[in-house]
Parts: C-alpha cells; sequence; structure tokens
C-alpha cells in the first residue's frame, strides 16, 4: 500500500502538460455525457489546471482546476438554486477569498489517485489567500469525498441536473478541508524523507 500512495507526481500544469489536462478533461466529460462536442468552456482559458501523472512516465492520470472568477460567473452561483441565506453571506465576501473548484476528472483505474490531487488545489487556493471554496459536483462524487475522505463539504442549494448529472452545490472551509485531509492520508503531508522511507518499506 505505501508504493501505491506515493506514485503519482502531483502538480500545478503549465504549458504541454495544461493542455493535456484540458485534452483529458474533455475526453472523459464528453465521453460520459458531461460535454457536448464543440461545446466552449467559458473556464478554460483562465483556471488554474492540477494534474497527477505517473511517476514513472508522467502520463497525466487526473486533472481538477480553481476558477477564481466574480461569484456571479461561477457555476455554483450562476446555475443553481442557492439558499438565501447562503446568497447573502456571499455579498460579504472580498474578491480573492473565495475560488471554484471542478473539472475533477481521471482515467479508470486509478481509485487512490482523488486524495492527493484534492489535497494539491487546496494547498495552492489556501497559499493564494482563499479561504472557501466553492463547487458543484455530482451526487456521488459528493457522497465519496464526504464518506472516504470525510471532507465537510457543506450543501449551500438545491441539487439539480446540470451537463448530464445530478450537481450538488456546496461549499467548504479550506483550513478545516486541508486538516481533515491531513489526518485521513498524513502520507500526502509527509517530508521527503519520510516518503522516501515509505517507498522502500
Amino acid at each position: 500500500m505505501q508504493r501505491n500512495r506515493i506514485r503519482y507526481r502531483f502538480s500545478l500544469a503549465q504549458g504541454e502538460v495544461r493542455a493535456q489536462a484540458i485534452a483529458l478533461h474533455r475526453q472523459r466529460y464528453q465521453a460520459i455525457g458531461f460535454m457536448p462536442e464543440g461545446f466552449l468552456d467559458p473556464y478554460e482559458r483562465e483556471a488554474v489546471y492540477f494534474v497527477a501523472r505517473d511517476e514513472h512516465d508522467a502520463q497525466v492520470l487526473a486533472v481538477c482546476r480553481l476558477v477564481a472568477q466574480p461569484l456571479a460567473r461561477l457555476a455554483t452561483c450562476a446555475h443553481f438554486d442557492l439558499f438565501p441565506p447562503e446568497r447573502q453571506a456571499m455579498e460579504a465576501w472580498n474578491a480573492g477569498s473565495y475560488v471554484e473548484v471542478g473539472a475533477f476528472t481521471k482515467r479508470p483505474g486509478h481509485p487512490d489517485i482523488v486524495p492527493g490531487l484534492i489535497s494539491t488545489a487546496l494547498t495552492y487556493a489556501f497559499d493564494q489567500g482563499a479561504t472557501r471554496l466553492l463547487c458543484c459536483i455530482d451526487e456521488r462524487f459528493f457522497d465519496k469525498l464526504r464518506t472516504f475522505l470525510d471532507l465537510p463539504l457543506r450543501v449551500i442549494g438545491t441539487p439539480a441536473v446540470f451537463h448530464g448529472s445530478l450537481k450538488v452545490p456546496c461549499q467548504l472551509d479550506i483550513a478545516e478541508g486541508l486538516q481533515r485531509l491531513r489526518q485521513r492520508t498524513p502520507w500526502l503531508f509527509a517530508t521527503d524523507a519520510a516518503a522516501a522511507q515509505d517507498q522502500a518499506a
């Protein structure tokens, strides 16, 4: 198990790797019916992408992205019926204090890749000064994140069908999310020396 836990490399996607991340996102979403052929993605140009790659051949195996735009433009706010108290609270949010995560996808056969990808994106967002994460995610994925990673995702609106599946609009306190990930997946936050020891185990 130790070897499986660290056999991926998680990073910010830039240059050609970013292009590969976008290609994988489109390929997988079109395959499962979340994105029609020729879809013009309004967030693709400005989004910050993250990838998980095989540590041996560097193939991009999974992707997610962060979008930092005005609240009204984010999918969670623009396409879902949010609870009035939640919308009212958002009016006090400062630019830069929030970000939306999305475009989660992976190649088949890598069930253990999700925690590292999420922790990479959350750490980046936290380091950039964001404290709140918004997302509208597939209901099944939402349940898995809460059940298996204990992520304290809070529902902030009415679930609705969006891009091919029932999505749940939710919010996450980034610092709390990272704390839960440290508790559930401590090897992701180990020092290089500790990781090397795990690999040798």
